[in-house]
């Protein structure tokens, strides 16, 4: 948006929905702590009565179903804009620097830190053979951030196709016969693609379940990445299409054509274009964006609810879980559905959210969008640390028989410590990157 003196402004609904869906991931990441059922993670809480909580797995699924894939969208949309601005020789050379540095500083350093803070008695007899033992046979990417690995993919793969574009085309002529096209199948994809992705996820599932890592180049969960690689893509196209947000199958009209709206701005950087606004057949979602998302979110924890009771048998909830997270079966082909329903449910409820009543400047210290991707990279540590703090206290006050023992503390006792610690975390997490941003050398060029 320009102003009265022609002085350029930016989308500060993405700058804050960023800095929200880091510390969500910070909480996501604190439940898998305290039963959130998943085996890898850096530590396991014995507060937690047995390898599950059913609200925090509640909790965990519904999070795992919409956050990722909606970072995977702004980045998409942002890339795009970057790519057009800077040509696809700065681009790649910014994010090799932005994504791949990190990545592989992550991986050499902070994740082997992490494993060795675990351990009750440090020594560097011990700490060696920790290291040890995690260099021998590393072979890809650890941690968080198999994120940022995985989108430098995508921005390389965009860059390369960018770059045939140019040189066959020229950019002028691409940009004029490419638009119809591109309009075609941004709202085919809006409408249809999700099913697509959710077949997609059902096959990949039957090799890499839900929880199943690769061992190789990125360490990451396959059955997951379908959705990552539409978001990506629908990202990328919403901005060639003005779109505001992520447009949902069950929006009412996807934009009408000939509308133009505002671009979106990349993290530091400012608009080009008009105020973004998303432009809807239905503008109450924009006045009640809040009972927009009350509905979406009924609706996936609804959905997610009735299925669990379709397929429900006479087994355990350890056993439907492991049979249901990927397999030749009805329940797995539920899953998977459910799983893009609640992304594109979800995401466009949360994202017309902030931008109804989060655009506008953050006024907190802790919480700004400029130490979001720090905090991102540095809260494994910073959360591990809580965790095993909190627990060391709890567990002298007599915590650990209180999770065996009352039913009160098992019903509830996990989740309760998620969403408290969770919370701390993610602001100590911004904190440690705020300081390590301001104070360490090099640092803001890389993040």
């Amino acid at each position: 948006m320009t102003d009265a003196n022609n002085v350029i402004s930016r989308r500060h609904d993405l700058d804050n929905l960023r800095s929200f869906l880091t510390g969500l991931v910070v909480v996501h990441h604190t439940a898998l702590t305290y039963g959130g059922f998943t085996r890898g993670w850096y530590y396991e809480s014995p507060l937690s009565p047995s390898a599950i909580s059913p609200p925090v797995l509640v909790m965990v699924a519904v999070n795992q179903s919409y956050f990722m894939g909606l970072f995977f969208w702004i980045s998409g949309r942002l890339s795009a804009q970057s790519l057009e601005r800077s040509g696809p020789s700065h681009f790649a050379k910014n994010k090799l620097i932005r994504l791949g540095i990190p990545a592989v500083i992550y991986t050499l350093l902070v994740h082997p830190i992490t494993i060795c803070m675990v351990y009750a008695g440090w020594d560097l007899g011990r700490i060696g053979n920790v290291f040890a033992n995690y260099f021998k046979p590393l072979r890809a990417i650890h941690g968080p951030v198999w994120y940022t690995a995985l989108l430098l993919v995508f921005d390389l793969v965009a860059t390369g196709i960018a770059q045939l574009r140019y040189r066959r085309e020229g950019h002028e002529a691409d940009e004029s016969d490419a638009k119809p096209a591109l309009a075609s199948s941004y709202r085919t994809l809006s409408r249809w693609g999700w099913l697509g992705v959710a077949a997609a996820s059902f096959f990949v599932r039957l090799f890499y379940p839900v929880g199943k890592e690769t061992s190789y180049i990125i360490t990451l969960q396959p059955a997951y990445v379908s959705q990552y690689i539409f978001a990506y893509i629908i990202g990328y196209l919403a901005y060639f299409e003005d779109e505001s947000r992520l447009v949902g199958p069950f929006d009412p009209a996807v934009r009408p054509a000939g509308v133009q709206l505002g671009s979106a701005s990349e993290p530091g950087q400012p608009f080009q274009d008009g105020e973004s606004q998303l432009v809807s057949v239905n503008p109450g979602r924009k006045s009640r964006p809040f009972l927009y998302l009350a509905i979406a979110l009924t609706g996936s924890i609804g959905t997610l609810a009735l299925l669990a009771l379709i397929i429900r048998e006479s087994r355990t909830l350890d056993t439907d879980i492991d049979k249901d997270r990927g397999g030749w079966n009805v329940a797995a082909a539920m899953l998977a559905l459910w799983n893009e329903y609640s992304f594109v449910t979800l995401g466009p409820a949360i994202m017309t959210c902030f931008e109804a009543w989060r655009d506008r400047p953050t006024t907190s210290w802790v919480w700004k969008a400029r130490y979001s991707y720090a905090a991102f990279l540095l809260h494994p540590p910073v959360i591990v640390a809580l965790d095993m703090l909190v627990d060391m206290i709890l567990v002298m006050l007599g915590a650990d028989k209180w999770a065996v023992s009352v039913w009160l503390w098992k019903a509830f006792g996990p989740i309760t410590l998620t969403i408290v610690i969770g919370i701390l975390g993610a602001a100590a997490s911004f904190v440690v990157g705020r300081w390590v941003v301001d104070y360490v050398p090099w640092v803001k060029r890389a993040v």
